[in-house]
């Protein structure tokens, strides 16, 4: 009976964890359906902050980061520190109130991408100080980001 019962916890743990990591999924847009490669970090109250990245065709792809602080208004731009136990990349970012998210374009070979593709986790912070650090889990981002960047032309 105790090997059944190790055996279904055995089982269980891993599809617990995948579910707290990246995804690539398609989700639909104004321009229809595009694949977005997202992870949630841990609920703050009524948000929960989100990680995704997009292709943004012309643009290279695009990083929205929606916060847990109303940090956000028109034309509002913060300056976040994405690290992982081994680099930092700072990058600044600006609001757009369609899903109050923070927005940054750069191209696929930003360094940006290898962060998001190495580490157990990644912390955001706002270089200033001001807001909530974030922890986002690394698992399974490397494959989630590589379904986004394989559609991006």
């Amino acid at each position: 009976m105790r090997r059944i019962l190790l055996a279904a916890a055995v089982a269980i743990l891993p599809s617990a964890a995948l579910a707290d990591g990246w995804v690539a999924q398609p989700e639909a847009t104004k321009a229809g359906n595009v694949m977005v490669a997202s992870v949630a970090g841990d609920p703050d109250g009524t948000l929960t902050p989100t990680l995704k990245l997009i292709c943004a065709g012309s643009k290279g792809v695009m990083l929205r980061y929606l916060m847990t602080s109303n940090a956000g208004g028109a034309g509002a731009s913060v300056d976040l520190l994405f690290e992982n136990e081994a680099k930092q990349v700072k990058m600044q970012m600006t609001y757009e109130a369609v899903d109050h998210s923070f927005v940054a374009y750069f191209p696929k070979t930003d360094p940006m991408i290898d962060l998001l593709e190495n580490g157990p986790d990644l912390t955001v912070s706002d270089t200033s100080g001001d807001g909530p650090a974030t922890t986002f889990s690394l698992d399974g981002a490397t494959k989630a980001i590589a379904v986004v960047l394989k559609d991006c032309k």
